[in-house]
């Protein structure tokens, strides 16, 4: 059996032993939530995963998102961050004044998050996080951002 139908078998597992309903995936068009969301259609239908797209202001290739939409046939959302982001980073200025690179760097994975849990909840799902073995062995995701998810189907590969 190879790799893809391993972890396609550990999904169906996972979704029959935590009984959800929807996976909900953030899909940026990039190759992480690309893979996931394939693993997630193969694994349980595409009727069951909905990608949510998550711009921040305007998003010059979220086409790339919605080609990845159109041909695994999943449903999504557009919801855009970047008044969120804006309104987060600008109440942490008036407290703080100028803030590091790294606080207003992780404020947008935060809040992506937050929406993903959100529609999550309100489709009776969970969410799939799309972080890999490298990214998570040298610590490149935002601690309660991308690092986060019910479960990651590309977390030892």
């Amino acid at each position: 059996m190879n790799l893809a139908n391993q972890v396609i078998d550990w999904l169906q597992l996972q979704s029959k032993l935590k009984k959800f309903k929807n996976v909900v995936i953030g899909i940026s068009g990039g190759k992480d939530s690309t893979v996931v969301a394939w693993l997630c259609a193969r694994a349980l239908g595409p009727e069951r995963v909905v990608g949510v797209k998550m711009p921040q202001g305007v998003q010059h290739d979220i086409d790339c998102a919605d080609k990845v939409i159109k041909e695994l046939g999943i449903s999504d959302y557009e919801i855009n961050v970047g008044k969120m982001v804006e309104a987060v980073n600008q109440e942490l200025n008036i407290a703080f004044g100028m803030l590091p690179n790294q606080v207003t760097f992780n404020v947008p994975p935060r809040i992506r998050m937050t929406v993903l849990y959100a529609v999550a909840a309100a489709l009776g799902g969970r969410v799939a996080n799309t972080s890999n073995l490298s990214e998570r062995t040298v610590g490149w995701s935002t601690k309660w951002g991308d690092g986060v998810g019910d479960f990651a189907p590309r977390a030892d590969y």
